[in-house]
């Protein structure tokens, strides 16, 4: 099948560009909050791209068939994660956190183009520097607690939920959302908390951020009423999404208290009623009438 120098390809535009692109992505981006759907799937890509030819050059990979077996020992390892089942039994066995979606295996012919053009032989000199580089990238993106979403929402995937104001995710992409809601002990004007929350709240009236992820088709309640949470004549909750900030509030009853499934199937539609974040980062999210939405600028 030939020979190959995957030292020297080390140096090849295409690779750099991956790399480049996997560092700003995962360091940069990603840190961000913004476009999570965009900047999961340029991470696959840029490391399919990144990954194998690293492997072949720890290998000393020198015939094509061993930067072929590169390759696809990569993709095998790719493609395995994304099984749920797989990703389980690895989050029980190892300290890490792995974030299973079919969607990604659409970057596997990235893992084509890096053996076609990395592959072709080069009369660059070997670039041992630029590998450790690379595979510190690889390794960085790939730690325990680097760069990945906060936790799914502690309920079960199946089930219902008692809520009155919630988040539908509609979109394909898992969602990262931060929430303050309003200390048990702040007192509120109901009318006036309705008309500009933004202006009668303060950060200090809000108590310790939690964040969490929001599967794409679950639902998580702006106001958790389990385990006995206070009622109120009416709520506030901050809410952070896609790194824009909003705060959302409304009156007890309004929307009234009702059962919804935890997450729909594929072939449901989000309910009417449901409160939908946008995907253009500063277009206020969807809520149901009787609720007020206003930009958080504080």
């Amino acid at each position: 099948m030939g020979s190959v120098r995957p030292s020297a390809s080390l140096t090849h535009p295409l690779f750099l560009v991956a790399l480049a692109t996997l560092a700003l992505n995962d360091h940069v981006l990603k840190a961000t909050g913004a476009w999570p759907a965009l900047s999961g799937k340029l991470s696959d890509f840029a490391g399919l791209l990144v990954a194998p030819l690293v492997l072949a050059w720890l290998c000393r990979a020198s015939s094509r068939r061993a930067f072929l077996a590169c390759h696809v020992a990569v993709g095998a390892g790719f493609a395995a994660l994304q099984v749920p089942a797989i990703a389980e039994a690895l989050e029980r066995a190892l300290p890490v956190h792995l974030w299973p979606d079919a969607t990604d295996l659409i970057a596997l012919p990235a893992l084509a183009v890096s053996f076609l053009v990395l592959g072709r032989p080069r009369a660059h000199r070997p670039a041992p520097a630029i590998g450790a580089v690379a595979l510190l990238l690889c390794a960085a993106s790939n730690l325990p607690g680097s760069n990945e979403p906060p936790p799914r929402y502690p309920f079960p995937p199946a089930g219902v939920l008692e809520t009155d104001v919630f988040i539908r995710n509609h979109l394909a992409a898992d969602v990262p959302i931060t929430v303050w809601r309003v200390r048990d002990e702040v007192t509120m004007d109901c009318d006036r908390v309705l008309l500009a929350p933004d202006e009668e709240l303060a950060t200090d009236d809000f108590g310790d951020e939690q964040r969490w992820t929001i599967a794409s088709r679950d639902a998580v309640p702006l106001w958790d009423r389990r385990g006995g949470a206070m009622t109120r004549d009416c709520y506030a909750v901050r809410l952070k999404a896609r790194d824009v900030e909003w705060i959302i509030s409304w009156r007890d009853g309004t929307p009234p208290l009702r059962e919804i499934p935890i997450r729909l199937e594929p072939h449901q539609s989000p309910e009417a009623g449901a409160m939908r974040i946008s995907e253009e980062p500063r277009t206020p999210p969807y809520v149901p009438a009787n609720v007020t939405v206003r930009r958080w600028e504080h």
